[in-house]
């Protein structure tokens, strides 16, 4: 059934006559199909914006990444008495997980201060009558620039002459370049940390940021060795380790075992795929280390 070209040319003059006799209304219609329209695209730019910089930003640390420490630092965590009590990680924890884990590629240590309630206590970071109070200050041995994947816009980043020597150098983060040397050269400039005077070899490149300032661009960066010198009672660290490809499970699985052994604790941690996020609660004691197997170290508690 067709329908004749004098129907559709009436029902179109009809429309457009409607129109004219209404036409707040039909204002009011096209704008509401507009706004609809535009919200939609705008919330789904939106999303797809957010989950580009979420992929961008997990990239930075590579799907390898593996980061050790006693208690959870998910933001608002309260620290309940058992997970103040538990004992820190050490140095030595991390060299042992380096040579003693065939599925593991590399690893960093970090030390830093102790936490307290309200978080790290940030130093005093001085320059030419510039001061900062919110620097992270903290100690890193040489792989860490590898397994954070951070680049250098400028300088070069510690080598083991540096640590060997526990030089008095340091690498900065973006926002301290900006704050200090924002008309000048910061590579072979001294800055004061809390009164020690630290000689300027690298400038990290700004890292990724999601939804405001990435705090990584307001660290300053020493040798672990030198940390270590400044203050001879710290004893947090956090270890980072890089699994080798296709074996992020196995290096969890070994040091995993490992860690519970050195400790001697019972195994109540527990695993984040794909980031290999690791969560180590060191609780109760087990049993006398000669009396445990190490096939033992495979078994996990679900989550």
């Amino acid at each position: 059934m067709t329908v004749p070209r004098r129907d559709i040319r009436e029902n179109l003059w009809l429309a457009l006559d409607t129109l004219r006799s209404h036409k707040f209304r039909a204002f009011l219609t096209v704008l509401g199909v507009l706004i609809g329209t535009a919200t939609v695209i705008g919330v789904a730019s939106i999303f797809q914006g957010l989950d580009r910089e979420v992929v961008e930003l997990a990239s930075q640390f590579g799907t390898r990444t593996i980061f050790v420490y006693k208690i959870e630092l998910s933001p608002g965590h309260r620290l309940t008495r058992e997970e103040r009590l538990r004992k820190p990680l050490t140095y030595e924890d991390g060299m042992a997980i380096r040579e003693q884990c065939p599925s593991v590629e590399a690893v960093s240590v970090m030390i830093f201060g102790e936490f307290t309630q309200f978080g790290l206590t940030p130093p005093s970071v001085k320059y030419k009558g510039k001061e900062m109070l919110d620097a992270q200050f903290s100690g890193v041995t040489p792989e860490h620039i590898y397994l954070v994947n951070a680049t250098l816009s400028d300088g070069r980043f510690f080598n083991a002459t540096d640590e060997t020597h526990r030089r008095d150098v340091a690498v900065i983060g973006d926002q301290v370049v900006q704050r200090f040397f924002e008309h000048e050269d910061p590579i072979g400039k001294s800055i004061l940390v809390n009164g020690r005077s630290f000689q300027v070899i690298g400038v990290f490149d700004k890292f990724k940021e999601l939804l405001g300032n990435n705090s990584d661009d307001r660290t300053v960066l020493v040798p672990y060795s030198t940390y270590k010198k400044l203050f001879p009672n710290a004893k947090e660290n956090f270890i980072s380790v890089l699994a080798s490809r296709g074996k992020v499970d196995q290096a969890l699985d070994e040091l995993t075992g490992l860690l519970r052994r050195r400790r001697n604790v019972r195994i109540s941690c527990w695993c984040r795929s794909p980031s290999g996020h690791v969560r180590l609660a060191c609780a109760k004691p087990s049993a006398p280390a000669a009396a445990t197997s190490p096939g033992s170290s495979s078994s996990k508690p679900s989550p």
